[in-house]
């Protein structure tokens, strides 16, 4: 299953069911040639069983963190040492600030996660 599926099945199976019953001390499952119905057993009747199956996953989560900005305003920042903050907090950049990002995507245990990839990983740095 992939990630924010659902997969249902429902079966329903129904059929007759037959007292056995016993004739001059011969069982006859069907009580086709008479006799008398065994105690415990029923008259014949319909019987149905249903049984259903759910699987679920939930959809993937995405975290996303911004690198606090640098001590001086114009600065640059080392996006593989800099300190990373998630929502609610809203770091405030300057005019030529870089601005590090990262993400982390997480694929619930029941899901077969495809191979990552992301539109804008191609694009060329943008300074502000």
């Amino acid at each position: 299953m992939v990630s924010a599926d659902s997969l249902s099945n429902h079966v329903t199976i129904t059929g007759t069911v037959n007292g056995t019953c016993e004739l001059n001390g011969t069982p006859d499952p069907t009580c086709a040639n008479g006799g008398t119905v065994l105690p415990g057993e029923g008259t014949p009747g319909a019987a149905s069983n249903d049984s259903e199956a759910t699987e679920t996953t939930s959809p993937p989560s995405v975290l996303k963190e911004v690198a606090v900005p640098p001590a001086t305003p114009g600065g640059a920042v080392n996006c593989n040492t800099a300190t990373y903050v998630a929502e609610p907090t809203q770091p405030v950049y300057a005019n030529g600030d870089t601005i590090c990002f990262q993400l982390e995507a997480t694929a619930p245990r029941a899901s077969t996660p495809r191979t990552p990839s992301s539109p804008t990983s191609s694009r060329p740095t943008r300074r502000w």
